[in-house]
């Protein structure tokens, strides 16, 4: 599912987020949801995708998520969080949330302290 927003950009709702470790590093990701101002709500409660090293990925089904006790609504803006051990955290680019079977597919590569993180 995909809408035009107000600003004519097409926005992408995902089902699913999942990261790829292609960088020089151990991390892991949590995924926090956003509020109209930009800021973060926190993180989805008891789940966190483990450490893992480059070459491999990790997938979550957003919907099992819960934040401050909830599940996601359709529309809310999420974020996976990156962390990297012995390197910098850092958050990826935002989506939005609709249970329609799509996967956000998200690259992490650098190294430790200068890395991006991509929505593929």
């Amino acid at each position: 599912m995909d809408m035009v927003s107000e600003s004519g950009q097409v926005e992408k709702y995902y089902q699913f987020a999942e990261c790829l470790n292609d960088g020089g590093f151990v991390m892991d990701f949590e995924v926090y949801r956003g509020d109209v101002a930009g800021r973060l709500d926190g993180a989805g409660e008891n789940w966190n995708s483990g450490r893992y090293p480059i070459g491999q990925r990790r997938k979550i089904d957003l919907g099992t998520l819960r934040f401050n006790g909830q599940p996601p609504e359709v529309g809310d803006s999420l974020q996976i969080f990156v962390r990297v051990v012995a390197g910098v955290d850092k958050r990826g680019p935002g989506f939005l949330y609709a249970p329609n079977g799509h996967t956000a597919v998200q690259r992490a590569a650098g190294t430790t302290l200068f890395y991006g993180i991509d929505l593929l």
